[in-house]
């Protein structure tokens, strides 16, 4: 499936579409007709830093806030994927020509990730280690320690775009 309309994206940058500091795009192109379905800011390294430094920003309050709170969050990201299931998966279609089949495997594989570590997040545990110092412990606990930055590949693009966010 086509989509009707060439769609056209800004970066997502400090929770709001952000437009790019250097007016290059990327024409997104269907490569099974050469058809046009979309358009992207070709992002510049200003983009990046603008990035990573509202990342940190965000980082410190993500990590005190609950972990129950934060499984909330990945389940609501569940949630949008399965009500947006289609439009992703013809997206998937459009962008790299892959067969409905794969593109919606990727989605829901996408969606169950994200259950996955909602899940996963009540499961983790700390740990009391006894130390070689007499009367003493060592108490092991998790906790998001900081921001991580990657270049996805594109043969799932979806998929790997949804990190831990624990």
């Amino acid at each position: 499936p086509q989509p009707t309309t060439m769609l056209t994206f800004g970066q997502w940058i400090n929770n709001k579409e952000t437009p790019s500091l250097d007016s290059a795009t990327i024409d997104v192109e269907n490569p099974s007709d050469g058809s046009i379905v979309g358009r992207v800011p070709a992002g510049c390294a200003a983009d990046a830093e603008a990035a990573l430094a509202a990342a940190k920003k965000a980082q410190p309050a993500w990590a005190k806030t609950p972990v129950g709170d934060r499984a909330k969050v990945l389940k609501g990201i569940a949630t949008v994927i399965r009500e947006n299931r289609e439009d992703l998966f013809e997206t998937l279609i459009s962008e790299q020509s892959k067969v409905q089949g794969l593109a919606e495997v990727e989605i829901d594989a996408t969606a169950n990730y994200y259950d996955y570590y909602a899940g996963l997040a009540y499961s983790w545990e700390g740990e009391i280690i006894q130390s070689d110092n007499v009367g003493e412990n060592i108490y092991l606990h998790y906790a998001p320690i900081g921001v991580s930055v990657g270049i996805a590949p594109w043969n799932f693009p979806f998929f790997v775009v949804s990190p831990v966010l624990l």
